[in-house]
């Protein structure tokens, strides 16, 4: 074939599996040679047809609709598909044979084309008054936008198994909301947790796609309280799912003088020509909605006036074909166009929406979504209900509510990435918004760089931490700024490290990868905008006498390559090989990069100071490329993606884990720079009283608390035997968890409802290392002789048991990789009296969870009859004798954060303990995984626990562990524990909660 019948083969195949979504597979070689031949008169070999389906270029259009479309069959549950299992190979090679593909070898066909994973989203719900509306059939019926807005993603390069892990996800969050034709009105409230930067705008830009297919007639989006983040928004919709067409509103062809009246094209936006481009014109073809916009990316929501309220009334635009049935009905659901309002959060602007809405009337039959993005910032009543009427309100809240009374059929649908103010609202008030109806909580992305990125949640042991299994060591460098000098040179090293790597970025162009076109550091030392100026002054000083086109600069930046970036790059498998062999081959890129980060400023100070609120152009990342040192604050915290960030310097604390989190503006998306990445991060801020806070051990608190709470929303997803599920949130009130005692998951005024008081997970290991601090070694010998008689019960040779590497682990099947522990199986009751002689860290507490084994153990109806301990042996371990005691007991080397009167900085205690030997603890106890081998088999009874002790070397400070005297002296050994309950005990987790 030459190129033009190439070209008219890919359009064919590209329309031809487009066409069978929502649908069975059918013989799609067929297909495809039959149009062909009549259309184009090209008689085809069955291989040119497999050949352009196999091919994994980076050009191919052809083979990513057709990932798309093999998991949207894998994972069916349509009849055609009740012969096989979802997510199978049986069922992929089923639909190989419906395609036409039987002749081929499977093999091959399953290399390239992977199977796809089970969904790891969550779902909370329960009790709704209908049936599942949202089917396959229902979805085909109409689905413009949402293969629109697809295509927009797989145009722009979205990997095609992302995208429809989107679908998936998005089919369950509309599918919890009430059908916009539905007779009877119905307002369901629900939540939807994502990732701080994970790509919740592409999961409600699809949501929005499918509920304006389905029939729903208005859509707010409630973008948080700056005039950034709203014109950010909008401009994506637009970009990606509303499209020129709807933008221009022409009614007539869009011609070229139309396209060019457009705001985007009249403000130079260079990315106007990607603006998605729909088939056909939504304002001429009757039968798909026009998405008429009631906000632009220059203008926030505005009154209409009377002479323009026709714009929100499909009656005065003569958009319904039977007048007098409701704008829902069969009739007329598909002629009428959708309002778009893309909104800050602002008391005057939502009132003056809902203003409007009510002079045009009949709001008790719109179906509205009201979708609230970054839901826990301003949207949550924070007055305190001891001091105020129940009927109070702060601003913002009352306007979002009186739009939900105003319209009994408008979904509120809340989205963000720190739902702890979200889940503590006052459940039982009918005017809050407390997610009443359902929780979904999102799958961690692929490729997202998270809080677990930064830290080293599974690595108990120091001995054997690198930069190649620690992330800490790779990606983080702390900073004592109460060290002058440290603290200078640490400036000093980020900014070398921002223009380095922009050096490597574009090494990385010119050897093939794709360009970065936005490269990008963030200083984040304060809040106050009168330091800001400051700071970019200090940096600007800093930068013009780095030197970077002198010797001494130059050898600054060869030093950090070979001890730093070229190391840590080399250690990351997938990043392995991208470096070039020399610092002399990146010589050439540092001048391209010194001259992109200086060319007009380097540094921008973006706290709205300036009137136009984000006016400089330097950070338009929309008009064009954007290498720059950004110090802010606020504004840089929450919701905005700052693209392409590099390099963070972070100084900045906080006293609640939401807002801490929402500033970590290094989590997100870093396709071909992850190795790249640096945090630079302070290790003792210190506030007006005088008191220490290391922001690291912070971040790693609250990235442990929230995987705490998404495990907790696991526990509480139940579902019946037809995988409906059968809770709401309002009938398990999700658990928020807090490690550190100063650090409250969110601001006070979030918090005035539910305080626990009592805990437990079955078949989940917690660990609890918040000891206090050393002191004399009193606490410690107290600690050892409360597990004395335990630890007397170990007699002869360790067990081996077995454990995946996390990436590995497979349901059912027993791990390959093991380790070596003494057994003794103990009385619960003998446990629980261990546990009761433990003295904590102050400002933890351990009473909830000896409230729930109190229960289990001395109830009435006992559900743990015994704990099986483990005590691991590793390899060459360090041993102490103890008189009484018939085995040598091991003792390892393990973190200890002490505890600062002047310091409120790290979790006190020690750090937890390694997945290795975690996963046949919770094995025993009747976890899911069945990692521990025959032994942990043995030990699982349904009402045994597991209990994993530990002897932590706790000399004084500047000891060496080798000194540990034999026999022991106790005060030097650290008795650490993590325990299971067994399953049965609390299968989805028990908790209870006390007013305030």
């Amino acid at each position: 074939m030459n190129d033009d019948q190439t070209t008219q083969l890919v359009k064919v195949a590209v329309a031809q599996i487009d066409a069978q979504s929502g649908l069975p597979p059918y013989d799609l070689i067929d297909e495809i040679t039959r149009v062909c031949a009549r259309s184009l008169g090209l008689n085809l070999e069955v291989e040119d047809i497999v050949d352009l389906l196999l091919d994994d270029s980076a050009s191919s259009l052809v083979r990513p609709r057709l990932v798309a479309r093999l998991k949207q069959w894998d994972s069916s549950t349509d009849s055609w598909s009740s012969s096989t299992e979802p997510l199978s190979r049986e069922r992929r090679h089923f639909v190989y044979g419906q395609l036409g593909l039987g002749g081929l070898d499977f093999a091959n066909l399953d290399a390239k084309f992977p199977l796809a994973k089970k969904s790891g989203v969550i779902v909370i719900s329960g009790g709704k008054p209908w049936d599942a509306w949202y089917t396959s059939d229902r979805k085909a019926e109409h689905e413009f936008y949402r293969q629109a807005y697809y295509r927009s993603l797989i145009d722009k390069g979205w990997d095609p198994s992302v995208v429809n892990d989107i679908d998936e996800s998005t089919d369950k969050i509309v599918g919890l909301l009430a059908d916009p034709r539905r007779t009877e009105s119905f307002q369901a409230k629900g939540l939807v947790v994502g990732y701080v930067q994970s790509g919740k705008t592409a999961n409600f830009t699809s949501v929005i796609a499918k509920a304006v297919d389905a029939g729903y007639k208005l859509i707010i989006v409630l973008t948080g309280t700056i005039e950034l983040l709203r014109s950010q928004t909008q401009r994506r919709l637009d970009m990606e799912l509303v499209g020129k067409e709807n933008i221009i509103a022409a009614t007539d062809d869009v011609t070229r003088a139309t396209l060019e009246s457009a705001e985007y094209y009249a403000q130079s936006d260079e990315d106007w020509p990607d603006f998605l481009s729909h088939s056909v014109n939504p304002y001429t073809d009757p039968s798909i909605p026009a998405i008429r916009r009631l906000t632009s990316y220059l203008k926030d929501y505005e009154e209409l006036g009377n002479s323009k309220l026709s714009l929100l009334d499909p009656r005065l635009n003569g958009e319904l074909v039977d007048i007098k049935a409701t704008s829902y009905s069969e009739v007329n659901v598909q002629g009428v166009n959708v309002r778009l309002a893309v909104v800050k959060k602002n008391k005057t602007v939502l009132e003056r929406l809902l203003s409007d809405l009510s002079k045009v009337g009949r709001l008790e039959e719109l179906s509205a979504v009201i979708l609230d993005d970054e839901a826990d910032q301003a949207s949550v009543n924070t007055l305190n209900p001891r001091t105020n009427s129940v009927n109070d309100k702060t601003a913002i809240n009352k306007a979002i509510v009186n739009l939900l009374g105003a319209m009994p059929r408008a979904q509120y649908l809340a989205y963000t990435a720190t739902p702890y103010a979200n889940v503590l609202i006052d459940a039982e008030s009918p005017e809050q918004l407390f997610p009443r109806d359902f929780i979904i909580s999102l799958d961690r992305p692929a490729d997202y760089m998270g809080g677990a990125d930064f830290h080293d949640l599974e690595h108990a042991d120091e001995d054997v931490k690198d930069i190649g299994n620690s992330n800490e060591l790779a990606r983080v460098r702390k900073v004592d700024i109460a060290n002058l000098a440290q603290s200078k040179s640490s400036r000093q090293a980020a900014l070398d490290s921002f223009v380095l790597t922009g050096a490597i970025k574009l090494f990385r162009e010119a050897h093939g990868s794709k360009q970065f076109k936005h490269h990008t550091m963030l200083v984040h030392e304060s809040v106050k905008k009168t330091e800001h100026d400051k700071t970019r002054l200090d940096l600007k000083k800093l930068w013009n006498s780095s030197g970077y086109s002198e010797p001494r600069g130059l050898s600054r930046l060869k030093n950090l390559w070979e001890d730093d970036f070229y190391p840590v790059s080399q250690s990351r498998p997938l990043e392995k090989g991208r470096m070039p062999a020399s610092f002399d081959e990146l010589k050439e890129f540092i001048g391209r990069s010194v001259d992109k980060i200086a060319s007009g400023h380097p540094i921008i100070v973006v706290n709205g100071d300036n009137n136009s609120d984000y006016a400089q152009a330097e950070l338009d990342f929309q008009g064009g490329s954007v290498w720059k040192i950004l110090v802010g604050g606020t504004k840089l915290s929450r919701g905005f993606t700052v693209e392409g960030l590099t390099i963070s310097y972070y100084m900045r604390r906080s006293i609640s884990a939401d807002t801490m989190m929402q500033a970590g503006r290094w989590f997100g998306f870093r396709p071909g720079y992850r190795d790249l990445v640096r945090l630079y991060i302070a290790s003792n801020v210190v506030d007006g009283k005088g008191r220490s806070f290391d922001l690291y051990e912070a971040f790693e608190a609250i990235t442990s608390d929230e995987e705490t709470f998404r495990k907790e929303l696991s526990d509480f997803s139940e579902i019946d035997e037809d995988g409906i599920p059968t809770l709401r949130p309002i009938d398990v009130r999700p658990l928020v968890f807090q490690q550190l005692p100063w650090l409250r998951p969110a601001a006070a005024n979030k918090m005035y409802h539910a305080r626990l008081t009592t805990r437990g997970k079955g078949g989940v290991m917690t660990d609890f290392m918040r000891h206090p601090e050393r002191g004399d070694g009193t606490v410690n010998r107290t600690h050892f002789d409360a597990f004395l008689p335990i630890l007397k019960r170990f007699s002869g040779e360790p067990s081996t048991f077995h454990y995946f590497e996390l990436e590995d682990v497979v349901e059912g099947e027993t791990g390959d990789k093991t380790f070596r522990a003494y057994v003794a199986s103990v009385p619960a009751a003998e446990i629980l009296d261990a546990l009761k002689k433990f003295t904590w860290a102050d400002g933890w507490e351990f009473g909830a969870d000896l409230d729930f084994l109190e229960k289990q153990i001395l109830g009435a109806s006992p559900t743990i009859t015994d704990f099986a301990v483990l005590l691991p042996v590793l390899n060459n371990p360090r041993t102490f004798r103890v008189e009484g005691v018939s085995i040598d007991v091991p003792v390892i080397r393990r973190k200890r954060r002490n505890v600062d009167p002047t310091s409120l900085s790290a979790r006190p205690g020690f750090s937890g303990n390694s997945f290795r030997q975690r996963q046949p603890v919770e094995h025993i106890a009747g976890g899911r995984f069945n990692t521990g081998g025959d032994e942990a088999d043995k030990l699982r009874t349904g009402t045994t626990g597991a209990l994993l002790l530990t002897y932590a070397a706790d000399l004084a400070v500047g000891s060496d562990p080798s000194l540990i005297t034999d026999p022991v002296d106790t005060g030097d050994i650290a008795t650490l524990f993590g325990y299971a309950p067994p399953k049965a005990s609390a299968p989805r987790g028990r908790i209870g909660f006390s007013s305030v």
